[in-house]
């Protein structure tokens, strides 16, 4: 399965805790969005789905970010895959934004 077309990365993202009012930590997604290819994506029923994968390697210097975010691929056959991974994108996203202003 060969993609014809790669698309670009429209951000990064990093994992990242906070205490919650009871003072259990509790887990994150800092997602970092490059406005000017945001700006560039095509929006299916006013929605831009977006998917977050992990960066993967044996080697991962410090500063280097956690995740990757990319548009998701829509295609008849992987349509159930890409929505579940938009949908963890979106609850990361709305997640930090209630209580973190970045």
């Amino acid at each position: 399965m060969s993609q014809q077309q790669r698309k670009p990365d429209v951000g990064i993202g990093y994992k990242a805790t906070y205490k919650d009012k009871s003072g259990s930590e509790q887990p994150y997604l800092k997602l970092m969005i490059r406005v000017e290819q945001l700006s560039e994506l095509q929006a299916e029923d006013g929605i831009i789905k977006l998917s977050v994968f992990p960066q993967l390697g044996e080697k991962k210097k410090s500063n280097s970010p956690d995740f990757t975010v990319k548009p998701t691929m829509s295609r008849a056959g992987n349509k159930t895959v890409s929505q579940g991974r938009s949908n963890v994108a979106a609850v990361a996203t709305a997640t930090s934004s209630s209580k973190f202003p970045f």
